[in-house]
């Protein structure tokens, strides 16, 4: 398991998650415990594939969808599953 640190939270990642996280661009940031390094989660949609998220940054795993991206990460949507963040 992997330790991540926001606002004060501690998230546990299992590393099998982070391994299907392979096409990140970003080694991980959403992983620092920065705030500004998550991207701020609208709604979660389609059962627990897929989320919207406003994250202005071009990412390997979303999709447009509207001004918005459906979130495609696996360490992205871990976050949002297991800690609603």
């Amino acid at each position: 398991m992997l330790g991540i640190k926001l606002q004060g939270m501690k998230f546990e990642i299992d590393q099998a998650v982070l391994d299907k996280a392979d096409k990140c661009t970003k080694n991980h940031r959403c992983r620092s415990g920065n705030p500004e390094d998550l991207c701020d989660a609208e709604v979660q949609f389609i059962g627990k594939q897929r989320f919207v998220c406003k994250n202005p940054d071009i990412c390997s795993y979303q999709l447009p969808f509207g001004s918005s991206f459906f979130c495609m990460c696996p360490v992205r949507r871990a976050i949002y599953e297991q800690y609603g963040k």
